[in-house]
C-alpha cells in the first residue's frame, strides 16, 4: 500500500497537503481529482505527489472513491508557486485551473443503522427522538434538512450521538452536475429537391419570410444553426415554426463546443514607436 499528498478542499486546509493511503488495487498519478474522507465529511481533493507520508490522516480509513486526470504536472508546480507567493490555500490555487463545473460537493444522508434496536428510541433526548422519527419516517433524509428543523449545530451534534451509538449511519452522494454540454438547435430541409420544387413554382408571395427560410436553407448543404438563420435573415422564431408545421423543415440539436473567447472585432497591435532616448540602448541590444 503506498501513500499519497493531497490538497483538500476545505478553508482548514490552508497551505497544508495532507497524506492519505492509496488502496493496492487503485491506481493513481499527480493531477488526478480524487475524493477522500476529511474527518466526517467527504471532499474534493486533488492529488499533488504520490510519496511516503509527512502527515498521516485517518490511514485507517482513508481511501479514494473516485479518480480523474485533470491536471498535469506543471499545473501543480504553478499552483504549488502561486500558493506560496500569495499564502492562499492550496486548493484554491489549483480550483484555478480546473474547468467548469468541476466542483461539486457531496451530499451528506443520514439513514437508520442496520444494527438499531427499536427500543433505543425510548432513551433518546428529545432532540435525538426527533431525528431519529424523522430519518424513521422518510427512511433517509439530507442532512441539511435535520439542520433547518433543529439548527445546524443541533443537528450535528445529535447525528454524531447518534451514529456514534450505532443507531444512525452517514453516507454521501455527489450533488448533480452543474455544467451540462451546450446545445444548438440546427435547421434542415426535409426533402431538398422538394422544396426546389416548391420555390419555383411558388404563387404566394405573403410568406415572404417563409420563402427567404427556405432559400437559404436551399443554399446550403449542410444544416444551418437557427441562431444563424435569424441573425443573417432577422426573421423571427415564429417562421421557423410555421415551416416545421408544414413538415418542409426539421430540426436536430447538435452539442457545439463552448468558446469563451470571442474573436470578433479583434484589431491587430503594432509595435510602439520608441523615442529617441530609446531607440538608441534597443539597437545596441540587437
Amino acid at each position: 500500500m503506498g501513500y499519497a499528498e493531497v490538497c483538500v478542499n476545505s478553508p482548514a486546509a490552508r497551505q497544508q497537503t495532507f497524506s492519505y493511503s492509496v488502496p493496492s488495487n487503485l491506481k493513481v498519478a499527480v493531477g488526478q481529482a480524487v475524493w477522500v474522507p476529511f474527518g466526517a465529511r467527504l471532499l474534493q481533493a486533488s492529488l499533488s505527489t504520490h510519496r511516503t507520508p509527512r502527515r498521516r490522516t485517518d490511514q485507517g480509513n482513508s481511501r479514494y472513491h473516485r479518480t480523474r486526470l485533470i491536471l498535469f504536472k506543471a499545473h501543480i508546480k504553478l499552483a504549488q508557486w502561486i500558493s506560496r507567493y500569495y499564502l492562499s490555500p492550496l486548493f484554491d490555487a489549483v480550483s484555478l485551473m480546473l474547468p467548469p463545473g468541476f466542483e461539486r460537493s457531496p451530499i451528506t444522508f443520514i439513514s437508520l443503522s442496520d444494527t438499531r434496536s427499536p427500543q433505543d428510541l425510548f432513551s433518546l433526548s428529545v432532540s435525538q427522538r426527533e431525528a431519529a422519527e424523522l430519518v424513521l419516517e422518510r427512511g433517509k433524509v439530507r442532512l441539511s434538512e435535520l439542520e433547518k428543523i433543529l439548527g445546524k449545530k443541533k443537528a450535528q451534534a445529535v447525528v454524531s450521538q447518534l451514529v456514534s451509538r450505532g443507531m444512525l449511519a452517514r453516507s454521501y452522494e455527489i450533488e448533480p452536475i452543474k455544467v451540462k454540454p451546450k446545445e444548438e438547435v440546427y435547421l434542415s430541409l426535409v426533402n431538398p429537391d422538394k422544396t426546389r420544387a416548391l420555390l419555383a413554382n411558388q404563387q404566394d408571395k405573403r410568406a415572404k419570410q417563409q420563402t427567404a427560410v427556405l432559400e437559404f436553407l436551399v443554399s446550403h448543404a449542410e444544416p444551418v444553426s437557427s441562431t444563424e438563420v435569424r441573425r443573417v435573415l432577422k426573421t423571427g422564431q415564429p417562421s421557423v415554426e410555421a415551416l416545421i408545421s408544414k413538415g418542409l423543415v426539421k430540426l436536430e440539436r447538435r452539442e457545439v463546443k463552448r468558446e469563451p473567447i470571442s474573436y470578433e472585432n479583434i484589431e491587430p497591435s503594432y509595435p510602439l514607436n520608441l523615442t529617441a532616448d530609446r531607440e538608441q540602448p534597443w539597437i545596441a541590444l540587437s
